[in-house]
């Protein structure tokens, strides 16, 4: 009897310390395959930089049909070894109506709005381009501002705003969420991220002007809205803003701007040309932009077997190059 107690003891034993095996073994296949997607996305990275040194000595502009931007042959399948199971992509995906297309390459941080360097009525039209109601965007443009302002204006029973630059863009984050909470409601941090998960995509800390290239519509909408009201006149309407966004749209779909100093022109020349309305539009904006670009995104996923991981790197194009912001998502 005293046997098969022993034996029964042992068993459990045995059956325990297997089980801490595996377990073991998996926390180290883990630990492997974290450390390899991490040097994957590295050497991903690295790629990515090659392509824009590159393309920095073919031309002096960045636009939307350059290899950094759309290059399935160099961005799809990154593969350091022989081993076809562990891979790395390059990708971003991008919105045409109501589907979604996939390109593989980086984005331009700088065809999006310096959220550090715009002002209220910028930040108000941003907003507003995402259907926000006007009451609620010239609110939150005015917190931001307030928040980055570097003179502190704090008043009495308001929260203590940050009073500096914002370093990432998720910083945003917690704006939207103070605002949504001092309007009393009840889903404050789940409005905060839907809020922001719809201009994520057209704001950035990086960069000064914004590339007209790369910049989308809801950017080239906000800084030319921006500039019909800083206008201030009754015969320029954002009608006409609209009509000139569209043909800087066409424009840079047959040809890119090659030169901040002849973007004015290049419109004059093109097809139709430009109205009166249009050209003094374009007067009081035009050096909100630029035709190259330093500061670009680049999202990898790094394949490992049947898993993936994702990472999301900013890089400042330069010799040498700088990974200004590095996220494992």
């Amino acid at each position: 009897m005293i046997s098969l107690w022993i034996l029964a003891i042992l068993v459990v034993f045995a059956v325990g310390l297997g089980h801490r095996a595996v377990i073991g073994l998996r926390l180290s296949r883990y630990q492997r395959d974290r450390v390899k997607a991490e040097y994957l996305a590295k050497a991903g990275i690295h790629k990515a930089i090659l392509e824009l040194q590159n393309d920095a000595q073919e031309n002096d502009y960045d636009a939307l049909n350059e290899s950094w931007a759309d290059n399935q042959e160099a961005f799809a399948k990154i593969i350091l070894d022989e081993n076809q199971n562990e891979f790395t992509t390059i990708s971003y995906s991008i919105k045409q109506g109501d589907q979604e297309e996939t390109k593989f390459g980086m984005t331009d941080e700088e065809g999006r709005i310096n959220i550090n360097t715009a002002d209220r009525v910028l930040l108000k039209h941003l907003f507003m381009a995402q259907n926000l109601p006007e009451p609620d965007a010239v609110a939150i443009a005015d917190i931001i501002f307030r928040w980055i302002d570097v003179a502190p204006d704090n008043q009495p029973g308001e929260g203590v705003f940050k009073n500096e630059p914002l370093k990432i863009t998720e910083e945003i984050l917690l704006i939207l969420e103070y605002f949504y909470q001092k309007e009393g409601r009840q889903d404050s941090q789940e409005e905060a991220q839907g809020l922001f998960a719809l201009i994520n995509d057209a704001i950035t800390v990086n960069g000064l002007k914004a590339n007209i290239n790369t910049a989308s519509g809801n950017v080239l909408q906000a800084i030319f809205y921006s500039a019909v009201d800083a206008l201030n006149r009754s015969d320029i309407t954002y009608a006409h803003a609209d009509s000139l966004i569209s043909k800087i749209i066409d424009f840079r779909n047959t040809v890119p701007f090659e030169d901040s100093a002849t973007i004015l022109s290049s419109l004059r020349g093109f097809k139709t040309g430009l109205t009166t309305e249009e050209e003094t539009i374009m007067n009081q904006a035009v050096n909100n932009f630029s035709v190259q670009s330093n500061n670009f995104r680049i999202e990898v996923k790094a394949h490992i077997n049947q898993s993936a991981r994702k990472f999301t790197a900013v890089v400042k194009r330069g010799t040498p190059a700088e990974i200004v912001y590095w996220q494992q998502n």
